[in-house]
């Protein structure tokens, strides 16, 4: 009974954790929306950088849905990206928050597919997460769902499940993929990687770049980085001092990611890998928590009597009529069926990004992993840091010959380096795009791109302001091996094109 008892402990989670889980998932995706909203007209609609037309003939999957497809005007985007505003808060206070969590990642999974061009690692992670939230009870404590039903039966915080166990996998993966795929000597050998990963302009802050000062701490901390991600994640399901050891990694992660969002520009990765971290909080850490908070502030916490006398009867009654059906804290058949299948696609797609497994995925199992959004690869910096680093120079030629900076949209272009490369993209979004942009594969979407800078141009200029040719340059800055000198940039010509009579661009 005692071993029985104890396998449970190590593979289950605790509800508080998973509530809380649930705070910082929803809080995440709140965020990144309302990140999105200046961006609609760029990245949504067919005036912006990818037109529908253009997505779906050229560089979509077929295998996807999108609802984002049905309107390329930004009304409707607006309307949609509202819509997940408001799930995302339902998620955050645990209102149907397994409806809500189901909503939040299909729109989700649909704003990604409307404009895959955008998306990073931590964009992944955060539909992934969503997708197998819906097979927890991230309701079973501090929620609406809760305090709306007080008379309910409150389960045991003690959780274990295959979609609990699915979602911690899902975690785990992105670190033990990651590391697999790490197997490089400038990682395992040189330990120069998180040199590299310093040097790229585009991605480091002040902080980073200071570090850059310290080359033995550099190849510390590579070494480091690679051992974490590999043997970390084996801790959370450690017999031994069970709760300790899970308090202990959780901490060592967090950490660890505050530290990538000190020292890089990643995005909400950081973010939303911390708030994976918190599901693994022990039952010790809530107990401490509880002894100190206190069993009166503990109740006033996690119940809601509906009939206290200190309330107006008309709130105990709007109360009750938007109570939701008591919680469901455990999933049928078909459910266990749809989570056994998909871990089991999440595997096989994780191992079969490792090139030396030589496994090539059946193009069924493709097209399902497609539908789902399962699909995902974990090459954070693997198997190397690019070496690649550079800034834009975007000039436009106005009809009266002027030569103007479409980027910045005044003042005459200048292509010599930035103080901060990194401030000169406008946000997350944008430096995904331009990096993308760089790489020869989506050299299909320049063209695009280019007559997005027309466009939003000439909208705010007239008669002989308007550009009718633009350069789209890239200053590549190749970074050095540690120790030498950064060799000069080469200003590189990736797209030009004719804007008021459209002839055929190069």
């Amino acid at each position: 009974m005692t071993s029985h008892r104890s396998e449970t402990r190590v593979f289950s989670l605790d509800l508080r954790s998973l509530a809380l889980f649930r705070i910082a998932l929803g809080t995440v995706l709140l965020f990144h929306l309302i990140a999105l909203l200046p961006d609609i007209d760029a990245f949504f609609t067919d005036r912006g950088v990818l037109p529908r037309d253009a997505l779906i003939t050229e560089f979509g999957n077929p295998w996807t849905i999108s609802v984002h497809l049905m309107s390329g005007q930004w009304s409707v985007q607006l309307g949609l990206l509202l819509i997940a505003l408001v799930f995302a808060v339902g998620v955050i206070v645990g209102y149907r928050t397994r409806l809500c969590t189901a909503v939040s990642w299909f729109l989700l999974s649909s704003l990604q597919v409307r404009n895959p061009v955008i998306l990073q690692s931590g964009d992944v992670l955060l539909r992934l997460l969503l997708f197998w939230s819906i097979f927890v009870p991230l309701n079973g404590r501090y929620s609406l769902d809760q305090a709306l039903n007080p008379s309910s039966r409150r389960p045991e915080v003690a959780h274990m499940s295959w979609g609990s166990q699915a979602l911690m996998l899902q975690l785990c993966f992105v670190y033990w993929f990651t590391a697999a795929l790490k197997w490089h000597p400038v990682w395992i050998r040189d330990g120069s990687a998180i040199y590299y990963a310093l040097s790229l302009d585009v991605f480091a802050t002040p902080l980073g770049k200071f570090l850059l000062r310290f080359p033995e701490l550099l190849r510390l901390m590579t070494y480091g980085t690679l051992l974490l991600e590999f043997f970390g994640p084996f801790l959370v399901f450690s017999p031994v001092r069970h709760g300790l050891s899970r308090l202990f990694i959780v901490l060592i992660f967090l950490c660890f990611h505050a530290g990538l969002g000190l020292s890089m520009h990643l995005g909400n990765f950081p973010w939303i890998c911390a708030a994976g971290w918190l599901m693994f909080l022990p039952a010790e850490f809530w107990e401490r928590v509880e002894r100190w908070v206190g069993a009166r502030s503990r109740d006033a916490v996690t119940r809601c009597d509906g009939d206290s006398g200190f309330r107006p009867r008309w709130i105990g009654e709007f109360l009750r009529s938007v109570a939701p059906p008591p919680p469901r804290y455990r999933m049928g058949a078909v459910s266990h069926a749809i989570v056994l299948s998909s871990a089991l696609l999440v595997l096989a797609w994780n191992l079969a990004s490792l090139p030396w497994m030589g496994i090539r995925m059946p193009v069924t199992l493709r097209r399902v992993a497609s539908l789902t959004q399962l699909r995902q690869h974990w090459t954070m910096f693997a198997p190397f840091p690019s070496t690649d680093d550079g800034w834009y120079d975007m000039e436009g030629i106005e009809i009266n010959g002027t030569r103007v900076d479409l980027w910045k949209g005044e003042g005459e272009p200048n292509d010599a380096k930035p103080a901060d490369v990194a401030e000169t993209y406008r946000n997350t979004s944008w430096r995904k795009y331009l990096a993308n942009l760089w790489d020869q594969d989506f050299s299909g979407h320049r063209p695009y791109f280019g007559r997005y800078l027309c466009r939003t141009w000439n909208e705010r200029h007239a008669g002989a302001e308007r550009v009718n040719l633009i350069y789209v340059n890239y200053l590549l800055e190749v970074t050095p091996p540690p120790g030498r000198a950064v060799p000069t940039p080469e200003k590189i010509e990736i797209w030009r094109q004719h804007c008021l009579d459209n002839p055929p661009a190069r």
